[in-house]
Protein backbone atom coordinates (compact mmCIF):
# COMPACT_ATOMS: atom_id res chain seq x y z
CA UNK A 1 0.00 0.00 0.00
CA UNK A 2 2.56 2.37 0.93
CA UNK A 3 5.13 2.15 -2.25
CA UNK A 4 1.42 2.63 -4.43
CA UNK A 5 1.01 5.84 -2.44
CA UNK A 6 4.86 6.60 -3.26
CA UNK A 7 4.45 5.82 -6.50
CA UNK A 8 1.29 7.77 -7.20
CA UNK A 9 2.64 10.81 -5.63
CA UNK A 10 6.17 10.28 -8.04
CA UNK A 11 3.63 10.22 -11.06
CA UNK A 12 1.78 13.48 -10.00
CA UNK A 13 3.70 16.07 -8.46
CA UNK A 14 5.44 16.82 -11.63
CA UNK A 15 2.02 17.30 -13.34
CA UNK A 16 1.41 19.38 -10.18
CA UNK A 17 4.02 21.90 -10.53
CA UNK A 18 3.28 21.79 -14.48
CA UNK A 19 0.08 22.85 -13.47
CA UNK A 20 1.30 25.32 -11.01
CA UNK A 21 4.33 26.73 -13.12
CA UNK A 22 1.08 27.28 -16.00
CA UNK A 23 -0.96 29.11 -14.09
CA UNK A 24 1.73 32.02 -13.19
CA UNK A 25 2.74 32.06 -16.43
CA UNK A 26 -1.28 31.87 -17.66
CA UNK A 27 -3.35 33.68 -14.86
CA UNK A 28 -6.92 32.88 -15.57
CA UNK A 29 -9.45 35.86 -16.82
CA UNK A 30 -11.08 35.96 -13.30
CA UNK A 31 -7.71 37.20 -11.86
CA UNK A 32 -7.01 39.46 -14.24
CA UNK A 33 -10.49 40.86 -13.82
CA UNK A 34 -10.31 41.70 -10.24
CA UNK A 35 -7.07 43.22 -10.74
CA UNK A 36 -8.30 45.35 -13.21
CA UNK A 37 -10.75 46.61 -10.89
CA UNK A 38 -8.58 47.17 -8.19
CA UNK A 39 -6.54 49.51 -10.27
CA UNK A 40 -9.63 51.17 -11.57
CA UNK A 41 -10.57 51.50 -8.21
CA UNK A 42 -7.53 53.44 -7.26
CA UNK A 43 -7.94 55.87 -10.67
CA UNK A 44 -11.11 56.47 -9.21
CA UNK A 45 -9.90 57.58 -5.67
CA UNK A 46 -6.88 59.02 -7.51
CA UNK A 47 -9.39 61.78 -9.37
CA UNK A 48 -11.16 62.22 -5.98
CA UNK A 49 -8.19 62.88 -4.00
CA UNK A 50 -7.33 65.73 -7.30
CA UNK A 51 -4.54 63.73 -7.89
CA UNK A 52 -5.77 63.85 -11.73
CA UNK A 53 -2.72 62.91 -13.75
CA UNK A 54 -1.76 59.93 -11.61
CA UNK A 55 -5.43 58.57 -12.36
CA UNK A 56 -4.80 59.22 -15.90
CA UNK A 57 -1.75 57.26 -15.83
CA UNK A 58 -3.39 54.26 -14.48
CA UNK A 59 -6.31 54.69 -16.85
CA UNK A 60 -4.52 54.37 -20.02
CA UNK A 61 -2.66 51.35 -18.67
CA UNK A 62 -5.94 50.34 -18.29
CA UNK A 63 -7.49 50.68 -21.88
CA UNK A 64 -4.55 49.53 -23.46
CA UNK A 65 -6.24 45.99 -22.42
CA UNK A 66 -10.03 46.99 -21.99
CA UNK A 67 -10.36 49.65 -25.02
CA UNK A 68 -14.17 49.53 -24.99
CA UNK A 69 -14.77 49.16 -21.22
CA UNK A 70 -17.62 52.14 -21.03
CA UNK A 71 -15.98 52.87 -17.08
CA UNK A 72 -12.15 53.16 -17.98
CA UNK A 73 -12.95 55.58 -20.74
CA UNK A 74 -15.78 58.24 -18.76
CA UNK A 75 -13.11 58.22 -16.20
CA UNK A 76 -10.62 59.49 -18.63
CA UNK A 77 -12.90 62.33 -19.58
CA UNK A 78 -13.74 63.11 -16.33
CA UNK A 79 -9.49 63.75 -15.63
CA UNK A 80 -9.23 65.58 -18.48
CA UNK A 81 -12.15 68.02 -18.35
CA UNK A 82 -10.58 68.67 -14.58
CA UNK A 83 -7.30 69.16 -16.16
CA UNK A 84 -8.16 71.51 -19.11
CA UNK A 85 -7.25 68.91 -21.58
CA UNK A 86 -10.62 69.13 -23.41
CA UNK A 87 -9.34 68.40 -26.88
CA UNK A 88 -8.05 64.66 -25.68
CA UNK A 89 -11.50 64.83 -23.53
CA UNK A 90 -12.75 64.75 -26.55
CA UNK A 91 -11.24 62.31 -28.56
CA UNK A 92 -12.43 59.88 -25.68
CA UNK A 93 -15.87 61.39 -25.56
CA UNK A 94 -16.21 60.80 -29.17
CA UNK A 95 -14.74 57.19 -28.67
CA UNK A 96 -17.45 56.31 -25.66
CA UNK A 97 -20.27 57.59 -28.34
CA UNK A 98 -19.37 54.77 -31.20
CA UNK A 99 -19.80 52.08 -28.36
CA UNK A 100 -23.41 50.41 -28.14
CA UNK A 101 -24.68 52.34 -24.78
CA UNK A 102 -28.10 52.02 -22.76
CA UNK A 103 -30.90 54.52 -21.68
CA UNK A 104 -28.39 55.23 -18.25
CA UNK A 105 -25.31 55.37 -20.06
CA UNK A 106 -26.26 57.37 -23.11
CA UNK A 107 -28.07 59.85 -20.63
CA UNK A 108 -24.65 60.35 -18.86
CA UNK A 109 -22.85 60.89 -22.01
CA UNK A 110 -24.85 63.22 -22.66
CA UNK A 111 -24.59 65.36 -19.36
CA UNK A 112 -20.56 65.29 -20.18
CA UNK A 113 -21.03 66.17 -23.65
CA UNK A 114 -23.00 69.46 -22.23
CA UNK A 115 -20.15 70.46 -19.69
CA UNK A 116 -17.33 69.73 -22.67
CA UNK A 117 -19.16 72.01 -25.27
CA UNK A 118 -19.63 74.91 -22.69
CA UNK A 119 -15.85 74.21 -21.68
CA UNK A 120 -14.58 74.48 -25.65
CA UNK A 121 -17.26 77.04 -26.92
CA UNK A 122 -17.67 74.42 -29.91
CA UNK A 123 -19.80 71.54 -30.80
CA UNK A 124 -18.93 67.97 -30.28
CA UNK A 125 -20.18 66.00 -33.65
CA UNK A 126 -18.63 64.23 -36.23
CA UNK A 127 -19.33 67.40 -38.58
CA UNK A 128 -18.35 70.71 -36.75
CA UNK A 129 -18.87 74.36 -38.20
CA UNK A 130 -17.65 77.16 -35.99
CA UNK A 131 -17.77 80.74 -37.38
CA UNK A 132 -16.25 83.78 -35.87
CA UNK A 133 -16.80 87.34 -36.82
CA UNK A 134 -15.26 90.37 -34.98
CA UNK A 135 -13.74 93.33 -35.05
CA UNK A 136 -9.84 95.01 -33.79
CA UNK A 137 -8.72 98.38 -32.68
CA UNK A 138 -5.00 99.05 -32.62
CA UNK A 139 -2.07 101.60 -32.31
CA UNK A 140 1.71 100.72 -33.73
CA UNK A 141 4.74 102.72 -32.14
CA UNK A 142 8.24 102.31 -34.13
CA UNK A 143 11.51 104.03 -32.97
CA UNK A 144 14.13 103.61 -35.51
CA UNK A 145 17.69 104.88 -34.44
CA UNK A 146 20.15 104.77 -37.06
CA UNK A 147 23.95 106.50 -37.42
CA UNK A 148 24.49 109.44 -39.58
CA UNK A 149 27.75 109.89 -40.84
CA UNK A 150 28.98 113.58 -42.01
CA UNK A 151 31.57 113.14 -44.45
CA UNK A 152 34.41 115.62 -46.19
CA UNK A 153 34.52 115.44 -50.11
CA UNK A 154 38.03 116.12 -51.19
CA UNK A 155 39.29 116.29 -54.71
CA UNK A 156 43.06 115.85 -56.52
CA UNK A 157 44.72 115.09 -59.73
CA UNK A 158 45.50 111.63 -60.55
CA UNK A 159 49.32 112.03 -60.75
CA UNK A 160 49.68 108.94 -62.95
CA UNK A 161 48.92 110.71 -65.65
CA UNK A 162 52.71 112.60 -65.31
CA UNK A 163 54.45 109.40 -65.24
CA UNK A 164 57.54 108.77 -67.78
CA UNK A 165 55.06 106.19 -70.21
CA UNK A 166 52.37 108.88 -70.37
CA UNK A 167 55.31 111.61 -71.12
CA UNK A 168 54.54 111.79 -74.28
CA UNK A 169 50.89 112.44 -74.15
CA UNK A 170 51.41 115.30 -71.39
CA UNK A 171 50.65 118.15 -73.89
CA UNK A 172 47.94 116.19 -76.27
CA UNK A 173 46.12 115.66 -72.77
CA UNK A 174 46.69 119.33 -71.74
CA UNK A 175 45.67 120.61 -75.06
CA UNK A 176 41.90 118.62 -74.62
CA UNK A 177 41.59 119.60 -70.88
CA UNK A 178 41.48 115.51 -70.53
CA UNK A 179 42.81 115.94 -66.99
CA UNK A 180 42.17 113.08 -64.21
CA UNK A 181 41.18 113.54 -61.13
CA UNK A 182 40.17 111.18 -58.16
CA UNK A 183 37.21 111.52 -55.92
CA UNK A 184 37.37 110.84 -52.16
CA UNK A 185 35.73 111.31 -48.84
CA UNK A 186 37.14 111.60 -45.24
CA UNK A 187 34.41 111.05 -42.29
CA UNK A 188 34.85 113.89 -39.95
CA UNK A 189 31.72 112.54 -37.49
CA UNK A 190 28.89 110.10 -36.80
CA UNK A 191 25.86 111.35 -35.18
CA UNK A 192 22.97 109.37 -34.90
CA UNK A 193 19.12 110.33 -35.94
CA UNK A 194 16.18 108.88 -34.84
CA UNK A 195 13.00 109.18 -36.11
CA UNK A 196 9.07 108.21 -34.63
CA UNK A 197 6.15 106.54 -36.92
CA UNK A 198 2.63 106.55 -35.03
CA UNK A 199 -0.26 104.85 -36.43
CA UNK A 200 -3.81 103.29 -35.52
CA UNK A 201 -6.06 100.47 -37.86
CA UNK A 202 -9.18 99.32 -37.30
CA UNK A 203 -9.98 95.40 -38.82
CA UNK A 204 -13.00 93.43 -39.35
CA UNK A 205 -12.10 89.86 -39.86
CA UNK A 206 -14.13 86.71 -40.49
CA UNK A 207 -12.99 83.33 -39.15
CA UNK A 208 -14.79 80.18 -40.65
CA UNK A 209 -13.66 76.79 -39.17
CA UNK A 210 -14.69 73.21 -40.42
CA UNK A 211 -13.60 69.83 -38.72
CA UNK A 212 -14.62 66.35 -39.73
CA UNK A 213 -14.37 63.49 -37.47
CA UNK A 214 -15.70 60.17 -38.16
CA UNK A 215 -17.26 58.52 -34.79
CA UNK A 216 -15.45 54.99 -35.47
CA UNK A 217 -11.91 54.61 -35.12
CA UNK A 218 -9.61 53.35 -38.26
CA UNK A 219 -9.70 49.87 -38.99
CA UNK A 220 -6.17 49.41 -39.82
CA UNK A 221 -4.68 49.93 -36.69
CA UNK A 222 -4.68 47.24 -33.60
CA UNK A 223 -5.21 50.30 -30.79
CA UNK A 224 -8.01 53.01 -31.70
CA UNK A 225 -6.82 55.47 -33.97
CA UNK A 226 -8.80 58.18 -35.51
CA UNK A 227 -9.04 60.34 -38.84
CA UNK A 228 -9.11 64.45 -38.55
CA UNK A 229 -9.88 66.72 -41.36
CA UNK A 230 -9.99 70.43 -40.09
CA UNK A 231 -9.74 73.14 -42.11
CA UNK A 232 -9.89 77.22 -41.61
CA UNK A 233 -10.81 79.90 -43.93
CA UNK A 234 -10.29 83.21 -43.05
CA UNK A 235 -10.28 87.24 -44.24
CA UNK A 236 -9.46 90.49 -42.69
CA UNK A 237 -9.69 93.84 -43.86
CA UNK A 238 -7.86 96.85 -42.16
CA UNK A 239 -7.79 100.53 -42.42
CA UNK A 240 -4.55 102.17 -41.35
CA UNK A 241 -5.04 105.52 -40.00
CA UNK A 242 -1.91 107.20 -41.26
CA UNK A 243 -0.19 109.32 -43.80
CA UNK A 244 -1.11 107.81 -46.96
CA UNK A 245 -4.44 106.65 -45.19
CA UNK A 246 -3.14 103.20 -46.58
CA UNK A 247 -5.60 99.80 -46.68
CA UNK A 248 -4.83 96.23 -46.72
CA UNK A 249 -6.34 92.87 -46.87
CA UNK A 250 -5.66 88.91 -45.88
CA UNK A 251 -7.22 86.23 -46.84
CA UNK A 252 -6.03 82.98 -45.41
CA UNK A 253 -6.93 79.06 -46.13
CA UNK A 254 -5.68 76.23 -44.07
CA UNK A 255 -6.33 72.28 -44.27
CA UNK A 256 -4.73 69.74 -42.17
CA UNK A 257 -5.06 65.96 -41.89
CA UNK A 258 -4.59 64.15 -38.89
CA UNK A 259 -3.98 60.82 -37.11
CA UNK A 260 -4.89 60.50 -33.35
CA UNK A 261 -3.71 57.50 -31.31
CA UNK A 262 -5.06 58.71 -28.03
CA UNK A 263 -2.18 59.66 -25.70
CA UNK A 264 0.17 57.94 -27.55
CA UNK A 265 0.95 60.66 -30.95
CA UNK A 266 -0.61 62.77 -33.36
CA UNK A 267 0.76 62.82 -36.70
CA UNK A 268 -0.01 66.00 -39.00
CA UNK A 269 0.24 66.95 -42.71
CA UNK A 270 -1.01 70.30 -43.55
CA UNK A 271 -0.94 73.15 -46.10
CA UNK A 272 -1.73 77.06 -46.18
CA UNK A 273 -2.04 79.68 -48.16
CA UNK A 274 -2.09 83.72 -47.69
CA UNK A 275 -2.67 86.22 -50.34
CA UNK A 276 -1.48 90.37 -49.52
CA UNK A 277 -3.57 92.70 -50.75
CA UNK A 278 -2.34 96.61 -50.23
CA UNK A 279 -4.07 99.64 -51.44
CA UNK A 280 -6.48 96.87 -53.41
CA UNK A 281 -3.50 95.90 -55.54
CA UNK A 282 -1.98 92.12 -54.66
CA UNK A 283 1.34 92.14 -52.77
CA UNK A 284 2.04 89.26 -51.54
CA UNK A 285 1.02 84.96 -51.97
CA UNK A 286 2.64 82.65 -49.43
CA UNK A 287 2.79 79.21 -48.98
CA UNK A 288 2.85 76.56 -46.30
CA UNK A 289 3.29 73.09 -45.83
CA UNK A 290 3.68 71.18 -42.91
CA UNK A 291 4.38 67.80 -41.18
CA UNK A 292 4.55 67.16 -37.84
CA UNK A 293 4.08 64.54 -34.84
CA UNK A 294 2.76 65.50 -31.61
CA UNK A 295 4.12 63.07 -28.44
CA UNK A 296 2.23 63.04 -25.41
CA UNK A 297 3.14 61.96 -22.09
CA UNK A 298 1.93 62.22 -18.78
CA UNK A 299 1.72 66.20 -18.50
CA UNK A 300 4.49 66.63 -21.00
CA UNK A 301 3.95 66.87 -25.04
CA UNK A 302 6.64 67.11 -27.58
CA UNK A 303 6.08 67.96 -31.03
CA UNK A 304 8.74 67.95 -33.91
CA UNK A 305 7.56 69.70 -37.14
CA UNK A 306 9.07 70.81 -40.51
CA UNK A 307 7.42 73.78 -42.66
CA UNK A 308 8.39 74.82 -46.04
CA UNK A 309 7.19 77.77 -47.24
CA UNK A 310 7.45 80.06 -50.40
CA UNK A 311 6.60 83.81 -50.97
CA UNK A 312 5.67 84.98 -54.01
CA UNK A 313 5.61 89.20 -54.67
CA UNK A 314 4.07 91.41 -57.27
CA UNK A 315 6.26 91.29 -60.26
CA UNK A 316 7.99 94.42 -59.23
CA UNK A 317 9.03 93.15 -56.25
CA UNK A 318 9.97 89.44 -57.61
CA UNK A 319 13.57 89.78 -56.53
CA UNK A 320 12.78 89.03 -52.75
CA UNK A 321 10.74 85.95 -53.94
CA UNK A 322 12.08 83.05 -51.09
CA UNK A 323 11.77 79.98 -50.29
CA UNK A 324 11.90 78.27 -46.92
CA UNK A 325 12.66 75.47 -44.88
CA UNK A 326 12.21 75.92 -41.10
CA UNK A 327 12.68 72.67 -38.78
CA UNK A 328 11.32 73.37 -35.12
CA UNK A 329 10.68 71.70 -31.57
CA UNK A 330 7.99 72.44 -28.76
CA UNK A 331 8.13 71.01 -25.81
CA UNK A 332 4.72 71.80 -23.07
CA UNK A 333 4.57 70.93 -19.66
CA UNK A 334 1.20 71.05 -17.72
CA UNK A 335 2.16 72.52 -14.24
CA UNK A 336 -1.16 72.53 -13.23
CA UNK A 337 -4.69 72.70 -14.33
CA UNK A 338 -4.62 76.13 -14.52
CA UNK A 339 -0.99 76.67 -15.43
CA UNK A 340 0.77 75.55 -18.79
CA UNK A 341 4.42 76.44 -19.85
CA UNK A 342 6.14 75.69 -23.20
CA UNK A 343 9.27 76.60 -24.93
CA UNK A 344 10.92 75.65 -28.14
CA UNK A 345 13.59 75.87 -30.98
CA UNK A 346 13.33 77.17 -34.54
CA UNK A 347 15.93 77.45 -37.42
CA UNK A 348 14.55 78.95 -40.36
CA UNK A 349 16.38 79.20 -43.89
CA UNK A 350 15.30 81.64 -46.24
CA UNK A 351 16.87 81.67 -49.23
CA UNK A 352 15.32 84.97 -51.82
CA UNK A 353 16.00 85.40 -55.82
CA UNK A 354 18.64 88.41 -54.62
CA UNK A 355 21.01 86.23 -52.50
CA UNK A 356 21.91 89.53 -50.59
CA UNK A 357 18.33 89.33 -48.65
CA UNK A 358 19.08 85.25 -47.85
CA UNK A 359 19.71 84.57 -43.87
CA UNK A 360 19.44 82.00 -41.42
CA UNK A 361 17.52 82.88 -38.44
CA UNK A 362 17.72 81.02 -35.08
CA UNK A 363 14.82 81.40 -32.72
CA UNK A 364 14.28 80.46 -29.20
CA UNK A 365 10.58 81.10 -28.04
CA UNK A 366 9.08 80.46 -24.48
CA UNK A 367 5.55 80.93 -23.33
CA UNK A 368 3.20 80.87 -20.05
CA UNK A 369 0.08 80.24 -20.38
CA UNK A 370 -2.74 80.78 -17.33
CA UNK A 371 -6.44 79.80 -16.76
CA UNK A 372 -7.65 81.61 -13.54
CA UNK A 373 -11.10 80.16 -14.15
CA UNK A 374 -13.51 79.01 -17.17
CA UNK A 375 -14.37 82.83 -18.31
CA UNK A 376 -10.68 83.92 -18.39
CA UNK A 377 -7.08 83.10 -19.76
CA UNK A 378 -3.95 84.75 -19.81
CA UNK A 379 -0.61 84.29 -21.35
CA UNK A 380 3.04 86.05 -21.44
CA UNK A 381 5.60 85.16 -24.46
CA UNK A 382 9.40 85.88 -25.24
CA UNK A 383 11.36 85.03 -28.24
CA UNK A 384 14.70 85.85 -29.00
CA UNK A 385 16.01 85.79 -32.95
CA UNK A 386 19.74 85.42 -34.18
CA UNK A 387 19.58 86.72 -37.89
CA UNK A 388 22.53 86.24 -40.21
CA UNK A 389 22.57 87.04 -43.69
CA UNK A 390 24.00 84.70 -46.07
CA UNK A 391 26.65 87.52 -47.69
CA UNK A 392 28.36 88.36 -45.11
CA UNK A 393 31.42 90.05 -47.00
CA UNK A 394 32.40 93.35 -45.46
CA UNK A 395 33.33 94.42 -48.69
CA UNK A 396 30.03 94.08 -50.14
CA UNK A 397 27.18 94.60 -47.21
CA UNK A 398 27.91 96.89 -44.33
CA UNK A 399 26.65 94.20 -41.69
CA UNK A 400 25.82 90.42 -41.77
CA UNK A 401 23.62 89.80 -38.13
CA UNK A 402 20.87 91.21 -36.41
CA UNK A 403 19.57 90.43 -32.94
CA UNK A 404 15.79 90.68 -32.48
CA UNK A 405 13.85 90.40 -28.85
CA UNK A 406 10.11 90.10 -28.65
CA UNK A 407 7.32 89.82 -25.62
CA UNK A 408 3.98 89.63 -26.06
CA UNK A 409 1.46 89.11 -23.79
CA UNK A 410 -2.58 89.14 -23.61
CA UNK A 411 -5.43 88.42 -21.77
CA UNK A 412 -8.73 87.34 -23.25
CA UNK A 413 -11.82 86.82 -21.20
CA UNK A 414 -15.89 85.32 -22.69
CA UNK A 415 -19.08 87.36 -21.48
CA UNK A 416 -21.07 83.72 -22.37
CA UNK A 417 -20.28 81.03 -24.44
CA UNK A 418 -20.90 83.67 -28.06
CA UNK A 419 -19.17 87.06 -26.79
CA UNK A 420 -15.35 87.71 -26.11
CA UNK A 421 -13.07 90.20 -25.05
CA UNK A 422 -9.36 90.56 -25.82
CA UNK A 423 -6.54 92.69 -24.97
CA UNK A 424 -2.94 92.35 -26.36
CA UNK A 425 0.25 93.87 -26.51
CA UNK A 426 3.24 93.82 -28.37
CA UNK A 427 6.95 94.89 -28.00
CA UNK A 428 10.05 93.95 -29.93
CA UNK A 429 13.72 95.19 -30.61
CA UNK A 430 15.97 94.75 -33.35
CA UNK A 431 19.62 96.04 -32.97
CA UNK A 432 21.76 95.41 -36.43
CA UNK A 433 25.49 94.94 -35.76
CA UNK A 434 28.36 97.44 -35.83
CA UNK A 435 25.93 100.33 -34.77
CA UNK A 436 24.65 100.42 -38.00
CA UNK A 437 20.98 100.91 -36.31
CA UNK A 438 18.20 99.78 -33.88
CA UNK A 439 14.24 99.59 -34.01
CA UNK A 440 12.12 99.12 -31.61
CA UNK A 441 7.94 98.15 -31.99
CA UNK A 442 5.16 98.66 -29.97
CA UNK A 443 1.84 97.12 -30.35
CA UNK A 444 -1.63 97.55 -28.41
CA UNK A 445 -4.34 95.99 -29.56
CA UNK A 446 -8.04 95.27 -28.57
CA UNK A 447 -10.64 92.40 -29.96
CA UNK A 448 -14.34 91.55 -29.64
CA UNK A 449 -14.88 88.83 -31.31
CA UNK A 450 -18.49 87.36 -31.74
CA UNK A 451 -18.93 83.29 -32.08
CA UNK A 452 -22.28 81.85 -34.03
Amino acid sequence: MKTTILMILNFRLPLIALLFLAGSLFPSQGWSKTKSNVQLKQAIESRKAGEHWKAVDILFKLRDKHATHKRINLELVLNFIKLREYERAESVLLYIESLQLNELEQQKLEKLKQILVRKMRKPLSAHRWVFDVGASLGHDVVNSHFPVLIVEDYQFEDGSWLSDDLDDQLWEDAEFGDFEYTDGYDIVSRENETSRKESSYLSEFVNANYRYRPLDSLSWFEQPTFFIWDSDLSTEFRQIDDDKKSKYNRISADTSIYLLRVNHWLVEAGAKVSIHYNDGRRLLTDTRERIAITLPFHQHKFKFAVDFAQKHYQSALSYSNAKTTMPWFEYSYSLSDKLRASVGLRHKQLRANDAFLSYNNNTVFAALYYYPFTQLSAYISLNNYALTYKIDDPELVNWSKEDKTSFGAGVKYHFNDNVSLSLNGHYSKNTIELGFGEDDWRRIEASLTYRF
